[in-house]
């Protein structure tokens, strides 16, 4: 089992699951009000945490309240990563409306910035977005740090596949209070196979395409390049919220899904909808995980609380002749 975590994003002090809904992984069992050496957010008590922090120079200093507040679009942006207790590499993805965006870190453009950490690090990044963005509109930003970014799942210890081992966050970035937020037009919402009740909430993505049942997927899928792979889906049982939104990575990187960019699901309050997606395997041969993330009415204006979204239990696209 890998090591405890501690939550991401905009200064947040407390302690949460990783991953959000249906983590195996538990809370630190010694908790100390002093915070480690050299370290501004991981405590003591947790030796082998994680934390990751995103905010504008506007919102730096403010309470986190699910907003992140810009002048313009090419003003700076900041992310902050510390870790303990042994070396992981981190995968920041950053999301404008839900589709995955190059930044730029120290003049240099990346699709997913790498961040090697080793077992006493703390570090703040400076990046921009690269491309501009409208500002009569407001926008969601999705931030996601994924750990573990180097391994794939088929070769980890654990006896179950778990959460992506991922960190991420639904944010409104705001240019004016006035603005209203941009909207999807472009995408209908799937169609349920199944809609149903029972006692989970989240995200599963599996094989299993006879029996459609809710349970975790096998540790890899071997599959040809470009070949084209359907899976199942389970999303949704949550009592607060209308309709979700599903975004997908493969290889910390994200990927069209039934050839959009995120897929859409009207699940009713508490319902769990079952549905079928299709991704294409890239044609390189790797071994690419699969990650992903479910956001509860999507579009909202209002930013809520500021919680970890869902993500699913990642495996491994074996993709080889």
């Amino acid at each position: 089992m890998r090591k405890k975590t501690v939550i991401f994003l905009a200064a947040i002090l407390v302690l949460l699951l990783l991953g959000g809904c249906g983590s195996e992984e538990g809370l630190v069992a010694e908790f100390s009000d002093d915070k480690m050496e050299g370290m501004e957010h991981l405590y003591a008590g947790n030796e082998y945490g994680y934390y990751f922090d995103v905010y504008s120079e506007i919102s730096k200093d403010k309470p986190r309240n699910g907003i992140m507040e810009m002048e313009k679009c090419s003003d700076d942006l900041y992310f902050m990563i510390e870790n303990a207790g042994m070396e992981r590499k981190m995968a920041v993805q950053v999301f404008i409306d839900y589709v995955q965006v190059p930044i730029l870190v120290g003049g240099q453009e990346y699709f997913t910035y790498m961040v090697d950490t080793d077992e006493h690090f703390s570090e703040t990044f400076c990046f921009r977005l690269r491309d501009k963005i409208s500002e009569s509109v407001n926008h969601k930003a999705t931030v996601a740090m994924t750990a573990y970014a180097d391994k794939n799942e088929m070769d980890a210890e654990d006896e179950v596949t778990v959460d992506s081992r991922s960190l991420a966050y639904d944010m409104i970035l705001v240019f004016d209070e006035e603005n209203e937020l941009a909207t999807d037009t472009l995408y209908d919402y799937e169609e349920a196979r199944e809609l149903y009740k029972d006692m989970y909430s989240g995200l599963i993505i599996n094989t299993d395409m006879e029996e459609f049942k809710r349970k975790s997927p096998p540790r890899s899928l071997e599959v040809k390049p470009g070949e084209k792979i359907k899976l199942s889906y389970h999303t949704g049982g949550f009592d607060d919220c209308q309709e979700v939104l599903v975004i997908l990575s493969l290889g910390m990187e994200q990927i069209p899904v039934n050839g959009q960019n995120f897929i859409k699901c009207k699940v009713g309050e508490g319902n769990l909808f079952n549905g079928i997606l299709e991704i294409t395997a890239p044609e390189e041969e790797g071994r690419y995980d699969l990650t992903g993330w479910v956001i509860k009415d999507p579009f909202s204006e209002f930013a809520g609380e500021l919680v970890p979204l869902c993500d699913m239990p990642r495996f491994t696209i074996d993709v080889c002749e």
